[in-house]
This record gives structure tokens, sequence and C-alpha cells, in this order.
């Protein structure tokens, strides 16, 4: 029992001292390193814009010079084609009429294989990918979303709004079987 009771030596001391101090460098740094996957990515700040939105398609836009795509929604292509028409440029003007004028807030989820910021973006206090979706101007991309969008796709294929009344095939399908 008696070496429970004597005094640790200076260098195991210092030894241990040393490991914590590492052990709490590494997790700093992984705690204020950017993001690099989508559930880490939710932690990022908000990139917040006023004014300098150019609208590139029905969910991409740049903010500020920073490309944007809209986390879990997927729009029409622009030269995809549907049973009635072409969906691409009326999915660009509804995102364009959204936003307007509005200042535009993202919460930054991930980053694409394109180097793209993917993100939830907001316009005048609306998520501009369930507007989307609401308008049946973008699909619910379940394979990202886990169905975030799925009441407001429902909504907008039982009203055959947009993409429903035009008869299209998801965007994703229709990249896939080469657009």
């Amino acid at each position: 029992m008696a070496f429970f009771l004597r005094r640790p030596r200076r260098a195991t001391l210092w030894t241990a001292l040393l490991a914590l101090g590492a052990i709490a460098f590494t997790l700093v740094q992984g705690l204020t390193r950017a993001p690099s996957s989508e559930a880490s990515a939710a932690a990022a700040g908000p990139i917040v814009a006023s004014a300098a939105v150019r609208i590139i398609d029905g969910d991409t836009f740049d903010l500020s010079g920073e490309r944007i795509r809209l986390w879990g929604v997927d729009a029409p292509e622009r030269r995809q084609r549907c049973q009635t028409g072409e969906p691409g440029p009326e999915a660009t003007a509804a995102l364009t009429r959204l936003i307007g004028d509005r200042a535009v807030s993202c919460s930054v989820r991930d980053t694409d294989r394109y180097g793209r910021t993917v993100a939830v973006c907001r316009a005048g206090g609306r998520d501009l990918g369930a507007e989307m979706v609401s308008e049946g101007w973008a699909w619910d991309y379940t394979h990202y979303s886990g169905g975030r969008y799925s009441a407001e796709e429902q909504g907008a294929r039982a009203a055959q709004r947009g993409v429903w009344a035009m008869g299209c095939e998801p965007a994703w399908d229709w990249r896939h079987s080469g657009g």
C-alpha cells in the first residue's frame, strides 16, 4: 500500500501534463477547423448578403462571389425537356422571384464535388428550398435531405404545380439518362 502514498515523480507529472495539453490542443483544433462533412458543416457560420445575388439556375446562385447550391433540393436542368416543355428557365425565374431584392442568409451544410457551397438559404425569412419544392420548381432530393421537403413536394404534386404539371422526370434521373 505504500506505493500509493508516494509522491509522483516530476518527470511523470510533466509527461502527463504535456499529454493532456496535446489532447486539449487537438480537440480545440478539431472544433474550430472548417467543416468537411455534412454533419459537422451544419455548425459553420452563416453567409449573409443583402446584394450581389446572381441566379445561375433553379437551385444555384452566386452570393457575394460565392457559388451556393441549395441543400436538399434538385431543380430541373436548363435544357431538360419534359412532356409539355422545358422547366429549367421557369425554375430559374421562380428562384429569381423568391429572392428578389431581399437579403439572403445561408447556413452552410457541405461542399459538393464541384466546389460549390451547399447550404440551406433563406430570403425574407423563408427557406428557399422549401419554397422551390412547394411551388413545383424543384424536387425534394431525399438522397441528401432525408425527406426534409417531402410535405412540400406532396402538396405540389397534388396541386399539379410546376414540374408536376409538365410531366417531368426528376433532374437526377434526367442527368443519369444522359440528358
